[in-house]
Order: structure tokens, then C-alpha cells, then sequence
């Protein structure tokens, strides 16, 4: 009996060393373990994933509806067309200028580069056409403040002039081609009378040589009229013609006058006197009517003006 319980005291006194023993080779581990884990570099944040480019779809099916102006006092049946034509286009050259600068406005990261993504550094091809569908192009180079001007006034029209608003037109094709109307006086500066004009907000004359021109030119023009009497969201700025610049250095001052096509292209190509003629692109019509224009075409076509396929921005050979 005594011998059984010396046995069995034995046997419990080796299980409890073994237990001990284990139990600090497990601790001895587990501080092992710790002191690696504290000397593991930690892992690096990853980088920003890239956006999805914007995808557009040639169908044109997901196009919001057309809100066509009304009035038409007159036209006849072929220039009541002409106008519903190019007004169709006019409202599809905004939508895709509305997702383009809502597709910069949402990816901050990469705003500066895809600013100027497909930007070449002239104004026209060898042929005398418009080359840029960038908005470097015609707002000039990137510029936060510039921006959000030119997103906020496109944003706007889209919205509350395509979208929302129902213009009254007229035709000035019939008259004596006389008189104190807009229609028939020559710009000065030109030589030329205006193909259209939206003197009265609202209503918007189409003069004769407006419906000569091609449906994507045409289009162009109603852009160009719709951004008339368009005050600035949150600036006092308003967006019109008539604007002084620079051309060329501080001492080539030019006075305010019209800026219309090369004009308009010259000032967000050439900066002038301390790039000041860059800050003219968001309050003149021609630079987003040319924007729109070169942009929703290239959407339109399928390619730019020099035949590159345009079916998503930025372009897909876009360095990331």
C-alpha cells in the first residue's frame, strides 16, 4: 500500500515538471513570435485604385430626352427642321461635356493629368480645322480655381438651360435684311453679320447664314447662344463675347472686343501677360461652345479630328 502511494505521488510530481516544462517552452514561443512581430515591417498602404475610364456607349439609348424649343415665328418647314436638328445635336454635345467634367470632378487624384489628356500644342491642321477636344484646348492649362468656374457654368446650362428650360426661337431669314436687328449688322470686327443672336434671354434669332452651315456647326451656334446672360455659380462673373487680352507679352494689350473662334482658341493656347488670358476662357461663350463642340463631335464620330478612336476618356493609351 505504501509502496502504490509512493508510486502514484512520483508520478504526479513528473506530470507537473512536464507541465511546467512545456508551459515555459510555450511562453519562450509566444515571446518569440511577439519579438518577430515586432521587428515585421508593417505593409504599406496601397496606392489609389484607377478610376474606371468613362465608357460611351454609341447608341446613344441613355441620352436624357430632348426638351426642343418652341415658337419657330418665321421659319418655314425646312428651317423649323434645320433647327430641331442642330438642336438635337447641341443637346448631345452638352450631355457628353456634363459627363466629362462630373467624371473630373469625382477622380481629384488624376484630374491635372486627364485635363490635358489628348491635347496637341496648336490650334488648327493643316486642313484650317480645330484639332482640340481637350479641355486644356480651350480652358488652358490646369488650374483648380479655372476648373471649378468651368464645371460649375457647364454644369448649369446642362442642367437648368438644356434640361430645363424651354427657349422661344425665331428666324430672321425673311426680312428686308435692313434695320436696327442684330441679323443684319455687320460686326465690325468681322465684317460679317451674325449667323444668330439671344439679345432678349429666352428667345434666340437664327439669322440667314446660320442655315447654311453644316448640322454639327449648327449645333455649335445654339451652344454658343444658349451660355449668353449665364451668371457664374458662386462668383460674380458672367459669361459674355466681348473680353480685353494679351497678345503676346505685358506690352501686346489688346482692348475688349469679341472673341470668337481663333480668338477664343488663342487665349487658352497663349497665356499673354502673366497668364492672365487663361482666366478669360471660363466667362468667354466661344471657349465652351468650341469645347462642347470638338468634345460631343468626337463622341459622336467615334474618333477625333485626327482619326483616333474616341470611345472612352481618358483615351485608352492614358499613362496612369
Amino acid at each position: 500500500m505504501i509502496q502504490k502511494t509512493l508510486s502514484l505521488t512520483l508520478l504526479t510530481a513528473m506530470l507537473t515538471s512536464t507541465i511546467a516544462v512545456h508551459s515555459n517552452l510555450n511562453s519562450q514561443a509566444n515571446r518569440a513570435i511577439a519579438a518577430q512581430q515586432q521587428t515585421k515591417p508593417l505593409p504599406q498602404p496601397t496606392s489609389a485604385p484607377k478610376p474606371l475610364a468613362l465608357i460611351f456607349n454609341q447608341t446613344k439609348d441613355d441620352m436624357p430626352a430632348v426638351r426642343l424649343p418652341k415658337g419657330y415665328d418665321g421659319c418655314n418647314r425646312d428651317e423649323e427642321e434645320k433647327i430641331k436638328q442642330a438642336w438635337k445635336q447641341a443637346h448631345f454635345y452638352m450631355w457628353r461635356a456634363d459627363q466629362l467634367m462630373d467624371y473630373l470632378d469625382r477622380h481629384d487624384k488624376y484630374r491635372k493629368e486627364m485635363w490635358s489628356d489628348g491635347y496637341v500644342a496648336h490650334i488648327k491642321n493643316g486642313d484650317g480645322k480645330y484639332v482640340n477636344y481637350s479641355p486644356r484646348g480651350w480652358f488652358g492649362p490646369y488650374d483648380g480655381d479655372r476648373f471649378q468656374k468651368v464645371r460649375g457654368a457647364i454644369n448649369k446650362v446642362w442642367h437648368e438651360r438644356f434640361l430645363g428650360k424651354t427657349f422661344t426661337v425665331e428666324c430672321r431669314t425673311k426680312d428686308s435684311n435692313k434695320g436696327s436687328h442684330p441679323c443684319y449688322i455687320k460686326n465690325p470686327q468681322t465684317g460679317n453679320r451674325p449667323s444668330a443672336n439671344h439679345i432678349a434671354f429666352g428667345t434666340i434669332n437664327f439669322c440667314k447664314d446660320w442655315f447654311d452651315d453644316s448640322v454639327s456647326w449648327r449645333a455649335q451656334g445654339v451652344i454658343h447662344e444658349v451660355f449668353h446672360w449665364l451668371k457664374l455659380p458662386n462668383s460674380a462673373l458672367w459669361v459674355s463675347d466681348i473680353h480685353d487680352y494679351w497678345a503676346g507679352s505685358c506690352l501686346k494689350y489688346r482692348a475688349a472686343n469679341s472673341l470668337y473662334g481663333d480668338e477664343a482658341a488663342y487665349i487658352a493656347n497663349e497665356g499673354g501677360c502673366n497668364g492672365w488670358n487663361y482666366n478669360r476662357t471660363p466667362i468667354n461663350n466661344d471657349n465652351y461652345a468650341l469645347f462642347a463642340y470638338m468634345f460631343g463631335k468626337a463622341v459622336w464620330d467615334g474618333k477625333t479630328m485626327s482619326g483616333a478612336s474616341m470611345t472612352q476618356f481618358p483615351s485608352k493609351n492614358f499613362k496612369w
